[in-house]
């Protein structure tokens, strides 16, 4: 029994390590050099963006998008 939580301890460990190593995109123009990478995109920063592109479906892995603190954003793409 006692193996069986170690193991599941080196898994939950492993998961929470390499969950943490992905690396988050900080704008569109670098996220669009490298999109099936991109998991995490935040836009948060970037205060002259109107609307979200169509082509933000590029993300296909995307798993995190932040687009709080835009004041300008008014659309984004169905």
């Amino acid at each position: 029994m006692n193996k069986a939580r170690f193991i599941l301890l080196i898994f939950i460990f492993i998961s929470g390590f390499s969950y943490a190593q992905q690396k988050f995109y900080g704008s569109l123009e670098e996220a669009f050099k490298e999109p099936l990478k991109v998991t995490r995109l935040s836009i948060s920063d970037d205060e002259n963006i109107v609307e979200l592109p169509n082509s933000i479906d590029r993300f296909v892995n995307l798993e995190i998008l932040i687009i709080a603190f835009n004041p300008k954003l008014k659309s984004l793409p169905e």
